[in-house]
């Protein structure tokens, strides 16, 4: 009775609670990329398809219970959590070429960064299948349990990869944002950001403390649905005006490469400043009267002065 009742405590975290999540990210994806196929959108897209696949592997060994498969649940648990790591990276990306604009972050360096942090989280197998410094997943319950080796390689990596320069890179865009409106829809995505992190942190904490604290992690797992859905909400809603279609990419960037060229010039061609920016004369053409009214310069037939 008491394997029974376990059983249905693990279906309902496993498959109703991540279950919950991995719709609804799969959802925010797919809306990202349907508001447009832009550079822009496939990165931010990234993080919510990675974490969403991450969670699509667990769901595949959750019911394994044979000491046959071992090694299959095993890997596939590394799989599942080489996801959920690699996901935020994109999130630094975004947040770079935000800050630095397209055109300086291009996507070679993308690429670049991608994979050298993707390299850095394979060094994962040197603590995953250890004996006493990965992840156990034995009968009867087939529950992982994190050693504390594996545990501090997680927070670290994660830290050092993902919450410090989120934090920093969020912290550095939202300084630099003059737009009132901008600025108050990017609190929600510095907000999200930081729950999604507590959810991060909770949920490798509780993969220890299960050891000492039966059913902790059943408990946070309610309360990290509560925090990773709030946060890949508001994480999505305070970058919603960079992803929409009939908006220009905005940019930190942008604003820096408008600032320069008025410093060196007091009269400046737009044609050549549409140019420089890599900016489409639509959206130009929209931006263009809010960059004069936010540098409090005139528009003068092709001229900026």
């Amino acid at each position: 009775m008491a394997e029974f009742q376990y059983d249905i405590v693990r279906i309902l975290q496993v498959y109703l609670v991540q279950g919950l999540v991995f719709l609804f990210f799969v959802s925010l994806s797919i809306i990202i990329l349907k508001r447009d196929k832009k550079r822009l959108n496939k990165v931010f897209s990234g993080f919510y398809i990675l974490v969403s696949l991450g969670l699509f592997f667990n769901f595949i060994y959750a019911p394994m219970r044979s000491n046959d498969l071992v090694i299959i649940i095993e890997i596939l648990n590394f799989i599942t959590n080489y996801c959920l790591l690699l996901g935020p990276i994109f999130l630094v990306i975004f947040q770079l070429i935000l800050l630095k604009s397209e055109k300086i972050i291009t996507e070679k360096k993308q690429t670049i960064i991608f994979v050298s942090y993707s390299i850095v989280l394979l060094s994962m197998i040197g603590f995953m299948f250890g004996e006493e410094t990965g992840v156990d997943i034995l009968g009867p319950n087939w529950v992982p349990i994190y050693n504390l080796p594996i545990f501090i390689y997680l927070v670290v990596v994660h830290s050092i990869g993902s919450t410090i320069p989120t934090i920093f890179l969020s912290t550095m865009i939202y300084r630099k944002l003059e737009d009132i409106a901008i600025r108050n829809k990017w609190r929600f995505f510095m907000v999200g950001i930081h729950s999604l992190n507590i959810f991060m942190y909770g949920t490798y904490s509780s993969y220890i403390l299960e050891v000492v604290l039966p059913g902790f992690r059943f408990g946070w797992s309610i309360v990290g649905l509560i925090l990773v859905v709030t946060g890949g909400y508001m994480v999505f809603y305070g970058v919603g005006r960079q992803l929409r279609k009939e908006e220009t990419k905005f940019t930190i960037g942008n604003l820096e490469e408008i600032k320069r060229i008025m410093q060196t010039s007091t009269k400046v061609n737009l044609d050549r400043m549409q140019d420089v920016l890599g900016m489409e004369r639509k959206n130009f053409n929209k931006e263009i009267f809010k960059w004069a009214e936010i540098f409090n310069f005139t528009i003068d037939g092709s001229y900026f002065f």
